[in-house]
């Protein structure tokens, strides 16, 4: 499937990452937008500007300087959703999480992570003393 040409934006957020000793290509911007990492191209620029605002081109440089080719960014990811503390990247780490603390879990057999936590311990039963 061809794939349609990239947009000023992305070239423009491409060119400003390898400026700083990074390299990122397109095709892996894409990828970070549509995980939640970087926001639509539109508000990566200074209002009436094409400066990529200094938030993104961070985000951004952070991203090209982890991001290896077959391997998952990891914690970094999830760093950024929590920071965004938006609906959606609280969502998508929330999934995360429990699918990292469900994986060991299931190893062990256990199928089921808890989901509660008792509000009062319970007691242990009252005996007699002998009289």
């Amino acid at each position: 499937m061809a794939r349609t040409q990239p947009s000023a934006a992305h070239l423009a957020l491409v060119g400003a990452i390898e400026e700083h000793g990074e390299t990122a290509t397109p095709t892996q911007i894409e990828r970070w937008q549509q995980q939640g990492w970087l926001p639509k191209a539109a508000e990566w620029f200074e209002p009436d500007s094409s400066t990529i605002r200094p938030k993104w081109l961070t985000r951004s440089l952070w991203l090209a300087h982890t991001a290896r080719p077959g391997r998952s960014i990891g914690w970094l990811g999830w760093v950024f959703w929590a920071i965004d503390d938006t609906p959606d990247s609280a969502g998508r780490l929330r999934a995360v999480l429990v699918a990292t603390l469900e994986r060991p879990l299931a190893r062990a057999g256990i199928e089921q992570l808890p989901t509660a936590i008792p509000t009062k311990p319970s007691r242990p039963a009252k005996t007699r003393r002998p009289g």
